[in-house]
């Protein structure tokens, strides 16, 4: 399979392609349809051939939403899992050198063809274990300054797929989105996920965005779920006005979905 082909996929926004907006589509379902297209074309008349399955590696957090997503999204394609596809939910616990290698080592020992990563975390150690395997991002931030792609408009190599920014400089837009509807917001916390590789010079605009708004930040580090009532008391202490969320999907979601039990 050439990696730098992709299927032309008539919903959402992919790097170098100027496709038409389908607002009714979810972004998950939309990367799943991006998987699978990923495999119809070059694989079609082959798999007309021979019922032999085709294998996806998913790595990152294993959310229903996004599991439900993903399968609906290969269904509408015609693919099954359990029948001619088989997705493999990959999870690296082990993020050092030894870890990375093991993963890779897997990627080649289930004959994964196509693998969905959900974020920075991810995408950087699905790059490192392959430069042949078609990586699809379900959401990479600023993928051009982390080395990912060449371009937004060409980005050659094994990685596609969508962009939750174009880089930190949004991240400063949305600390002046706060601060208008929060009226007289000077104390801001920022939600970290220390082990997402791009959020330093995320954190660096927010810093810059804040000061130039007279905001004081308080940065918080995401420990997971099972951490974040103990989070959200100790930015209660510190008397935080308004809650900023970087880092990973999974942190995002489960934050935002806490932030709206408190205040409802």
């Amino acid at each position: 399979m050439d990696p730098t082909r992709q299927t032309h996929v008539p919903y959402g926004s992919r790097f170098g392609d100027g496709v038409r907006q389908e607002p009714s589509i979810e972004r998950r379902t939309f990367m799943a349809l991006i998987s699978a297209g990923l495999l119809t074309a070059p694989l079609a008349a082959e798999a007309q051939q021979a019922p032999t399955a085709r294998r996806i590696a998913v790595v990152g957090p294993k959310t229903p939403a996004l599991i439900e997503a993903r399968k609906e999204g290969l269904r509408r394609l015609g693919w099954i899992e359990g029948q001619n596809i088989v997705v493999e939910p990959l999870l690296l616990g082990d993020r050092s050198a030894g870890g990375q290698q093991e993963f890779a080592r897997d990627l080649v020992r289930l004959r994964i063809e196509v693998i969905m990563a959900s974020n920075n975390v991810w995408i950087s150690v699905a790059k490192a274990a392959t430069m042949t395997i078609p990586i699809v991002m379900v959401e990479g931030d600023d993928p051009v300054g982390q080395g990912y792609i060449a371009s937004l408009a060409q980005p050659g190599g094994n990685i596609t797929g969508l962009s939750g920014s174009v880089g930190p400089e949004v991240v400063g837009k949305r600390v002046q989105l706060l601060a208008e509807c929060r009226k007289g917001l000077s104390r801001l916390a920022v939600l970290v996920d220390p082990n997402n590789p791009g959020n330093e010079q995320y954190l660096m605009a927010a810093e810059a965005g804040a000061r130039a708004q007279g905001i004081t930040v308080r940065v918080v580090q995401f420990r997971g779920a099972a951490a974040l009532e103990e989070t959200f008391a100790s930015m209660a202490k510190d008397q935080a006005q308004a809650l900023l969320v970087l880092g990973s999907p999974c942190g995002t979601a489960t934050a935002t979905a806490m932030a709206v039990r408190r205040i409802t």
